[in-house]
């Protein structure tokens, strides 16, 4: 029998309203457990042209398949996320929810929400497409993020809501194939 250990591994950029992010995650699970962890970066421009603040979110979970088909895949997350920006390291719970559909070919959708509700709050949604050729991957889509400080800085809440095209590079891997079996089958 095959190892049903799938690793998915990617980096992308964004272009949200006036900001934009990098980020980068790695998967790694079984055939229904695993583990996600995430980080993004958000440069801020400032009213000084040669200053900006960045603003950096990492998340680490692990992952539960609720639907494991050679097809489709849902997933609930639960784990810790963080916010670190100049005057602010907050650390809190954190919850997502993700799910892939095979479209046929070497078309997939690919959708993500993540949520912290406190220390401070954070609501990170991603849709797109990802086109496998062979173990790269090339992931496209719309990403919108909300993020508030909850008053944690200064005792004033700063919230901010963002939104626009992601595009992104990755690699996906089946542990245990067998040579000439296509790679694209049994990748969520």
């Amino acid at each position: 029998p095959l190892d049903p250990t799938r690793v998915k591994l990617g980096g992308d950029g964004a272009a949200l309203n006036t900001v934009a992010g990098l980020g980068a995650f790695l998967t790694v699970e079984g055939e229904r457990v695993g583990i996600d962890g995430r980080a993004f970066g958000l440069l801020f421009p400032t009213g000084d042209a040669t200053a900006a603040e960045n603003i950096s979110l990492t998340s680490m979970h692990v992952t539960v398949a609720l639907l494991a088909l050679e097809d489709a895949r849902l997933r609930v997350e639960g784990g810790i996320s963080s916010a670190h920006a100049p005057d602010l390291t907050a650390l809190g719970p954190s919850f997502a929810v993700s799910f892939d559909l095979h479209l046929g070919g070497s078309l997939d959708v690919e959708l993500r929400a993540q949520g912290t509700p406190f220390p401070y709050r954070q609501l990170d949604a991603q849709a797109g497409l990802a086109v496998h050729l062979n173990y790269l991957v090339l992931r496209g889509g719309w990403r919108s993020l909300y993020l508030n400080d909850s008053g944690l800085v200064d005792d004033v809440e700063h919230e901010d809501g963002f939104g626009g095209p992601y595009l992104g590079l990755g690699f996906s891997f089946l542990g245990g194939l067998r040579a000439g079996r296509y790679p694209g089958r049994g990748r969520r």
